[in-house]
C-alpha cells in the first residue's frame, strides 16, 4: 500500500538553525555549513521528485534532529510548491545568514574577511543571493556543481510502494489486458525500479568502500644529525691540547709543506717532527652537555598541505584547522597520525615519522578515484 504525503512522519527538530547562529555561533564553520547543503539539497530533490510540498525554506525551518543531520520541515498545509530556482536561492540566503547574521543578504561575502571559509564554498553562496536573477544557479544539479558535492545516487522514496494483488476471476472471458492486470503489472514494474535502483547505489558504495586511501606522501632524504642541532644550543668547546715543544723554522716549514701535499705526505711529516717535551698531564674535561640540549630542543618539521578540494586537518586526534586556507602543517619530532576528513569522502589517514623525515609534502586529493 503506498504511503500518501499526510501520513509522512514529520521530523522533530532538535534546534534549528536560528537557534545554534545565536546559541552557539562557534559550530558555524566550513564543514557545519557544507553539511547543511548536502542534506538539504537531498531533501529538495526528494521534495520535488515526490512532488511533496516543503515548508518555505528559513533559519526557523531548516534545523537538526537528535542526531545532529539537518532536516527540513514538511508544508503544515496544502502549499504551492515553488521551483527548484526559487529553492536554492532560499537556501543560500540561510547559509548567508549562518556566516554573517545579516536578517537579508543585502551584501555578497568576502573570502578575505572570512576565516576558515574556502572561495568555493564563499562563491556558491553569493551567486545563490546576486541581484541578477540569471546569476543564480537554477537547479539544485547546478548548485552541486558550485560547491563540488557528488550525488550518491538517485533519490530513493521514504516508502516502497507494495503491490496490491486483485482476486482473480477463473472465467474464460477475462483478458490478460484487462484494467486489474495492468494496474498489476505496473505496482511491480515500479517495485522492480525502486529495487534495482537501491542495488545500484549499494553497489556504488561498495565499490567506492574496496578501494585503498589516495593519499600521496612526499618526503625528503633524512638530514644529516648535525643539521638537527638546535640553533640556540651553545657549541661544546673543545679539549685543551698538551703543550708541545716549539718546533724549529725548518721542520715549521716541512710541516706546512707536507700538509700542502695531501694525507699522502703525513708519513714523511711524522718523520721528522720532534719527540714532544715531557709535560704534565692534562686535566680531563666533562663531556659537553650540548647534545642533550640540542635533542630536547629539536626543531619542529614543517609539512606543506596540498588538499583537494578541500579537507579538516586532525594531527593525533587535535584538530589543526581546514585546509584550504591553511597551508602549512608544523609536527613535533616522533610518530604522528595525520587524518584528512571531507563530509563528501572517506577520511584520509597518514602515519608520519617526523624524526627521521622533515620539511615533507603532504598531498590529499579526494576528487580521485582510489584503486
Amino acid at each position: 500500500m503506498m504511503t500518501s504525503p499526510s501520513t509522512i512522519r514529520s521530523p522533530t527538530l532538535a534546534r534549528t538553525v536560528r537557534q545554534v547562529v545565536s546559541q552557539q555561533p562557534e559550530q558555524v564553520n566550513e564543514v557545519w555549513c557544507r553539511k547543511i547543503f548536502r542534506n538539504i539539497l537531498q531533501a529538495l530533490e526528494r521534495h520535488h521528485a515526490l512532488r511533496q510540498p516543503h515548508a518555505p525554506i528559513s533559519p526557523d525551518t531548516i534545523g537538526f534532529d537528535a542526531h545532529g543531520d539537518p532536516v527540513l520541515l514538511p508544508a503544515d498545509g496544502a502549499t504551492a510548491e515553488p521551483g527548484e530556482a526559487a529553492d536554492v536561492q532560499a537556501l543560500g540566503a540561510v547559509v548567508h545568514y549562518a556566516i554573517t547574521w545579516e536578517p537579508q543578504p543585502l551584501t555578497p561575502l568576502r573570502t578575505q574577511a572570512l576565516d576558515g571559509f574556502s572561495e568555493s564554498l564563499v562563491g556558491a553562496v553569493n551567486k545563490c543571493i546576486a541581484p541578477d536573477p540569471g546569476e543564480r544557479p537554477q537547479s539544485i544539479a547546478e548548485l552541486r556543481n558550485l560547491l563540488g558535492i557528488v550525488a550518491l545516487g538517485a533519490v530513493i522514496p521514504h516508502a516502497t510502494p507494495e503491490p496490491v494483488f486483485a482476486p482473480v476471476e477463473t472465467t474464460r472471458t477475462t483478458s490478460i489486458f484487462g484494467p486489474d492486470k495492468w494496474q498489476r503489472w505496473m505496482l511491480i514494474c515500479l517495485a522492480a525500479v525502486v529495487l534495482l535502483a537501491a542495488a545500484s547505489a549499494l553497489w556504488m558504495l561498495l565499490r567506492d568502500a574496496d578501494g585503498g586511501d589516495n593519499v600521496a606522501l612526499t618526503l625528503p632524504e633524512t638530514v644529516p644529525a648535525s643539521h638537527n642541532a638546535s640553533p640556540n644550543a651553545a657549541p661544546a668547546l673543545p679539549a685543551p691540547a698538551a703543550p708541545v715543544a716549539p718546533a724549529t723554522p725548518a721542520i715549521a716549514t716541512a710541516a706546512r709543506d707536507a700538509a700542502a701535499m695531501g694525507p699522502h705526505s703525513a708519513a714523511a711529516t711524522r718523520s721528522i717532527e720532534p719527540e714532544p717535551a715531557a709535560s704534565s698531564p692534562a686535566r680531563p674535561v666533562a663531556p659537553s652537555a650540548a647534545p642533550a640540549r640540542d635533542a630536547q630542543q629539536a626543531p619542529s618539521v614543517t609539512y606543506k598541505l596540498m588538499v583537494k578540494p578541500w579537507g579538516t586537518v586532525y594531527v593525533d586526534g587535535a584538530e589543526r584547522g581546514i585546509s584550504p586556507p591553511l597551508k602549512h602543517l608544523r609536527l613535533a619530532p616522533g610518530q604522528h597520525t595525520v587524518r584528512v576528513v571531507n563530509p563528501n569522502y572517506r577520511d584520509r589517514v597518514l602515519r608520519i615519522d617526523a624524526e627521521h623525515n622533515r620539511n615533507g609534502r603532504i598531498d590529499v586529493d579526494f576528487g580521485q578515484r582510489s584503486r
